[in-house]
Formats: structure tokens, sequence, C-alpha cells
């Protein structure tokens, strides 16, 4: 059973006081599309690229603006023996792209839609080639 343990990446954070710009740097220099947000050590939400972009549509002034009013402070996670496939299903109820991944209730990693959705039909492929695929598992196939 693959779990998001086996696919997960690094996190990086910031101090929800810092500025956008600040994490904006910080996720382009690391290839991130999103920042964990701390306070006081203790993460408290995330920003993602989609943040960013609401920043910019609702012409907001970004130079000097503090992340602590722009991030997502409602951090939805998944434990690491999560399976792919659950993942899969709570990032799509969700409406998001990011979990991050926890051990005893620490932030360990992150998962994304599209780690997942590679993952996912890689292993579609492999059962395909096999001969192993059951036509029961078409339907969660078919969603990526």
């Amino acid at each position: 059973m693959n779990v998001v343990s086996d696919i997960m990446h690094s996190t990086i954070s910031i101090d929800k006081n810092m500025l956008v710009s600040d994490a904006a740097f910080k996720m382009s220099k690391h290839n991130r599309g999103s920042i964990l947000v701390t306070d006081q050590e203790k993460h408290v939400g995330i920003f993602t690229e989609r943040d960013i972009l609401r920043i910019v549509a609702d012409n907001l002034k970004v130079a000097g603006s503090k992340i602590s009013k722009h991030y997502t402070k409602n951090l939805i996670t998944v434990d690491e023996k999560t399976t792919l496939n659950e993942a899969s299903r709570i990032l799509s109820n969700n409406n998001i792209r990011r979990l991050p991944v926890t051990r005893d209730n620490k932030i360990v990693g992150m998962v994304t839609a599209n780690s997942i959705g590679k993952n996912l039909r890689f292993m579609t492929v492999g059962k395909m080639l096999s001969g192993s695929f059951a036509p029961s598992e078409a339907m969660s196939a078919q969603r990526f």
C-alpha cells in the first residue's frame, strides 16, 4: 500500500509577521508553491501561490504587506500513514492542492495533488502492464 510518507517532500516555513515579499522570495529560492506559516515556531497556516495571486488580483500593496493578513489559517493535515487514495480524496473534497504530512502531531513533510496524481497514474499503468488492474480501480484512476 502506498502512503503519503513514500512521496512527501521537505517543507519550508516562515513567521507570520514576515513580509509577503519575503515569503515569495523563499518560495522561489526553494522552488516551492507554498510555505508553512509559523507563530512562535508553531505551525498556524499555509501561504501559497494562490494567496499571492489574490493579493495581486485585488490590487493590494505587496510592499510592506505582512503574511499575517493573507495566509490560510485552517491548516488541513494528514498522518504519514495516510494512503495516496485517501489523501487524494481529502485534497479534492477541500479544494486544495497541498497537504502537510504529520508524524506524532508534528509536520514532517508535504504532499501535493500533482505528486499524488503522478504516483497514482504510475501505479495504475504498472498494474495494467502486469495484468493485475481490476475494473473497480478504473474509477479512481480516471480522476487524474
